[in-house]
């Protein structure tokens, strides 16, 4: 099924333990919040908004790139770094 839109989403979240995402290098971070966006288009996604960043400009940069053609993934209103305490 295409044209799925996704109002609450979290590229930057892994399969990972929320609590160790401060682990992750952000290199390592960046590609799996890119494989995350494609996984999504694969899935049929075409449009998701952002609910928060596990880190901050993450899903910006991966927004930016999807926009330029760069990387594939579905339109995307990124937001801010997650502001909580886990």
């Amino acid at each position: 099924m295409s044209d799925l839109g996704d109002a609450h989403n979290h590229f930057t979240w892994s399969n990972r333990a929320h609590d160790k995402l401060g682990d992750i290098g952000m290199e390592e971070h960046t590609l799996m919040t890119a494989k995350s966006a494609q996984c999504y288009l694969d899935s049929g996604y075409t449009m998701c908004f952002d609910a928060a960043s596990s880190k901050d400009r993450l899903h910006v940069v991966v927004r930016d790139y999807i926009n330029a053609g760069d990387l594939p993934g579905p339109r995307y209103l990124a937001n801010g770094k997650e502001m909580a305490i886990l």
